[in-house]
Order: structure tokens, then C-alpha cells, then sequence
């Protein structure tokens, strides 16, 4: 299983000092993930000049949505890195399926469902599949204090949805917030 997923762990950087500071961490989040995705991408088989794109999926939670609270409206960071990755002479068409309030063990149960699910949504992107699912999840259910073996159980059961699918995958971790400043919980 290590050998098909790329971990990325991420160290905290201290305390925001007020709520709209979530920018600069998203800026950070993205420079981050797209230096993974590149170097990720750099295996990635590119089509012949046809002009077709590789595809990158994201899925996850609201972090993967974009949901900025108090801001409302969605802000995927799927489109940022596209741009990013094309800027950098890899031609990749991101797409994302983010749900807010999920757990990874719901998006795991669920991973067949036609709407929400991993691997039904990896099985609809075609022409050409996708090169590489980044997946973010477990969010949601630090907030009921899991077992972390539950938690690791449902994380590794997403990544391995999308290697039956023949997809590799980029384990992405929680970016820092303006929450763990707040909270020693959190924090922790």
C-alpha cells in the first residue's frame, strides 16, 4: 500500500491571529500541493498531441469543496492547481468532488454511490481515466475523537477504492487553521 500513495504531511505553522488569516494558509496549502502533485506528475504518462489533458480528481470533504465560512460559496483548490500545474508545462484537466460534513468512514461506506461516491466517480471520468486521485478526508470525524485505527482503517479503504481502479493516489493531510489556535484540541 506505501509504495502507491504519496503521504504529505504537514507541521503545523502556529496560530493564525484572526479568521480571515485562512488565506495565507491556503496559499500554503496549494503551493504545497501542487510541488507534490508536480513531482507526482512528472510519471504521469501524457497524451500524445491530441490535445486530451491527463485528469487529476480530488475528493474529499469540505476542504476539498471550498467551504470558507463566514465567506458564503464554495472555493476548490482543484481549479488553483490546475492552473498551477499548466503553468508548469504538465497539460492536466482537476476536477474535484468535495463533501462537506462527511466523515471518511460515510465516504468510504458510500464509495459506490452514484452521486458521491470514489470509485463511481473515478468509473465516470473517461477519455482519458484519470492519472491521480488526491484525496483529503478524515476531517470530519477528528471532531467525534475516533479511534485513530478506525480513522486509518477508512483512509486506507478510500486509497485502495481508487488502486483497484487502477488510480493512484496523493494522501493529503489537514492544513493548518485558525481553529488549532483557538483550540488545544485542535492543536493537538
Amino acid at each position: 500500500f506505501k509504495d502507491r500513495v504519496l503521504f504529505v504531511a504537514v507541521e503545523s505553522q502556529g496560530a493564525l491571529p484572526k479568521p480571515m488569516a485562512l488565506r495565507p494558509s491556503r496559499r500554503w496549502l496549494l503551493r504545497s500541493l501542487a510541488a507534490m502533485a508536480l513531482s507526482t506528475a512528472r510519471g504521469m504518462q501524457m497524451p500524445a498531441a491530441t490535445g486530451i489533458k491527463s485528469r487529476v480528481f480530488c475528493y474529499g470533504d469540505s476542504l476539498t469543496a471550498g467551504t470558507a465560512v463566514p465567506e458564503d460559496g464554495l472555493f476548490p483548490y482543484s481549479p488553483h492547481l490546475e492552473r498551477v500545474l499548466t503553468s508548469r508545462g504538465i497539460p492536466v484537466l482537476v476536477r474535484h468532488r468535495g463533501l462537506p460534513g462527511w466523515s471518511a468512514a460515510a465516504m468510504l461506506d458510500n464509495r459506490d454511490d452514484e452521486s458521491a461516491g470514489l470509485r463511481a466517480s473515478l468509473r465516470k471520468i473517461t477519455d482519458p481515466s484519470p492519472a491521480l486521485a488526491v484525496i483529503l478526508a478524515g476531517t470530519n470525524d477528528l471532531g467525534y475523537e475516533p479511534r485513530m485505527q478506525d480513522l486509518l482503517q477508512s483512509l486506507t479503504g478510500l486509497h485502495e477504492t481508487a488502486h483497484h481502479e487502477g488510480v493512484p493516489t496523493l494522501a493529503i493531510a489537514i492544513p493548518p487553521s485558525y481553529w488549532q489556535g483557538q483550540s488545544k484540541a485542535a492543536a493537538a
